[in-house]
Parts: structure tokens; C-alpha cells; sequence
């Protein structure tokens, strides 16, 4: 069961940040701890960088280089002739498909049936899984085409 939020951040606090003395101080392991950072939203006084995107890292990287070199970083002003604008447009990146972790209750005669079956389509249980919910939800989206089409 995870622990209250205040529970969480004096645990990060007491440990400087360090998440594997949190984790042992909590009595989880240090992927439990993560997803509960993240649940309760304690991802930056964890540390934890939301964005990693290497590109946005390197033009970051570049504008504070900038900023050194031209002395405007010191103040937090930039003076009227500065050519880089203050907000800049960011394109729309393509839909990427992301991987979640799922946890599925199903009774024991039918999970040893999904493991044969894997194990004779020579794949992963989780891609079995996966492919059997896809087939699954375009019958549904084909169902609801043929019904609008009515």
C-alpha cells in the first residue's frame, strides 16, 4: 500500500534525494518508489527529469552557452537587441507508442493455457496479450462501423 505523500517527501528529504535510501527507508524497492513519485507528483524534489528529449537537452545546452558568451545570462535580462525570442514555437512530435506495465487478475487454468500457447507461437506471453486485445478492440471498432452504417 503506498504511503501518504508527506510520507514520501520527508523520506526524499531525510535522504538527501537519494533514492535508493529512500526506497529502504520506505521498505520498497526502488522501482516501487518511482511509481510512487510519480503518482503523488514528487518527481522534481526527487530529482527526476520529466523531459529528456536529447534535443531539447542540446538546444538547451546551446542557448546557456549563448547566454555565457554574451554575458546576458548573469542578470536574468536580456537587453532589447537580443535576436532569440522569448517563447519559441515547439513542433508537434509524432505520436510515439509507449509501453505500460500492467498487472492482470485471471484465473490459473486460463493463464496456463495463454503460457502454452505462447510458448507454441514461439513469443512472450505480454505479446500474446497484446495481440489478443488488438484483435479484440477492432472487432469492437468494426461492430460500431457496421451499426453507424445502419
Amino acid at each position: 500500500m503506498r504511503p501518504d505523500r508527506v510520507v514520501v517527501k520527508k523520506a526524499l528529504q531525510d535522504a538527501e534525494g537519494n533514492l535508493t535510501r529512500t526506497a529502504t527507508r520506505l521498505g520498497c524497492s526502488r522501482q516501487t518508489l518511482y511509481v510512487w513519485i510519480y503518482q503523488l507528483g514528487l518527481e522534481r524534489l526527487a530529482g527526476i527529469r520529466l523531459d529528456t528529449r536529447p534535443a531539447l537537452d542540446k538546444r538547451r545546452s546551446v542557448d546557456a552557452r549563448d547566454e555565457q558568451q554574451d554575458g546576458s545570462g548573469k542578470s536574468g535580462v536580456q537587453s532589447a537587441g537580443a535576436v532569440r525570442p522569448i517563447f519559441s514555437l515547439v513542433e508537434a512530435a509524432t505520436q510515439v507508442e509507449t509501453q505500460v506495465q500492467a498487472t492482470v487478475k485471471v484465473r490459473e487454468s486460463l493463464w496456463k493455457l495463454v503460457k502454452i500457447e505462447a510458448i507454441r507461437r514461439d513469443t512472450t506471453v505480454g505479446a500474446l496479450m497484446e495481440k489478443a486485445l488488438e484483435i479484440v478492440l477492432s472487432e469492437k471498432v468494426d461492430r460500431a462501423a457496421r451499426s453507424e452504417k445502419q
